[in-house]
């Protein structure tokens, strides 16, 4: 592995959304110089739009000595970024000392020159939608993989059908008169990686795991998670679960890297594909410490 050019190191390392110093510890003497050299000169973009206009901080790129957002700034910024986050606050209250102000005189150049950034990771969080700030037709949001509502599902679904999101989180409760097909389709396609929601109608995580069951197992795409369900085993009593009592080091690696340290695991199952068992749903049952040990599951596709 040390035989390939730096350039293709460094390639590889700039498609990375998050730099595991533990992992990179792992790999030959030149790939880890590469990775530090490219993590120290490395850092993400934060954009958040407010009613006092759009505001903006960089972290990371410590070589980088201004940090005002001019042509050869964000030419230099291109080279090792992380991510791209964009937050919608109205009432956002910047701090000086941490975010810049964008003259709105100056905000459609600034928003140019941000389209010529090639981030692996782009950030839309839409806490409170303000669509005289931000259009919802714009350009931009086609770059955008990776998306955080409360409840606005219109805007989830448009930017469904842009098929560009990779991971979803919906904060709010997903009501049940919600049409769920859509949302389902994508996050079993090949596009989608994660899905983080809470659906009032149990039957839409039922009607994802029996689409799943359909679906040919050599056009499944495995290492796809869903999470943010708060459902007991009993409410899941019709996915035909099997109990497990034992795991393997690949998947407990899988579930260390899934659940959070507060969360108790109460129980552990498995669904197994009916044209190929060795293709599973793994799917824990847990409880929340820091919400007095609510009920939630997270299901792992492999």
């Amino acid at each position: 592995m040390d035989q390939v050019p730096v350039t293709f190191i460094e390639s590889v390392f700039r498609s990375f959304r998050k730099y595991d110093r533990k992992e990179v510890g792992k790999l030959p003497p030149l790939w880890r110089q590469v990775g530090e050299a490219w993590r120290w000169r490395s850092g993400r973009l934060s954009l958040t739009f407010s009613c006092g206009g759009l505001y903006y901080t960089l972290e990371g790129w410590p070589h980088i000595r201004t940090r005002t957002l001019s042509r050869e700034v964000v030419s230099e910024m291109a080279k090792n970024i992380s991510s791209v986050e964009l937050r919608i606050r109205p009432n956002f209250l910047a701090s000086p000392l941490i975010w810049e102000h964008i003259p709105r005189a100056e905000e459609h150049n600034v928003m140019q020159l941000l389209r010529t950034l090639n981030a692996p990771l782009y950030r839309l969080e839409n806490l409170e939608w303000l669509p005289r700030m931000f259009p919802r037709d714009s350009d931009l949001l086609k770059r955008f993989n990776s998306l955080a509502v409360h409840d606005d599902l219109e805007l989830l679904d448009q930017m469904i059908s842009l098929r560009k999101l990779q991971f979803i989180t919906i904060s709010g409760n997903v009501p049940a008169q919600y049409d769920a097909k859509d949302l389902v389709d994508y996050f079993l396609s090949e596009s989608c990686e994660s899905l983080s929601a809470h659906f009032e109608d149990v039957g839409v995580v039922l009607q994802i795991i029996n689409q799943w069951k359909e679906i040919d197992p050599q056009y499944l795409a495995p290492g796809k998670v869903l999470k943010g369900l708060h459902y007991s085993c009993k409410q899941l009593t019709h996915a035909d679960m099997i109990p497990m009592y034992s795991i393997d080091r690949k998947l407990y690696k899988k579930i260390q890297r899934t659940v959070r340290s507060s969360c108790f695991i109460e129980s552990l199952c498995r669904i197994e594909h009916p044209a190929d068992p060795a293709r599973r749903i793994y799917i824990l049952f847990l409880k929340l410490e820091e919400f007095l040990f609510k009920q939630c599951c997270i299901l792992l596709f492999e």
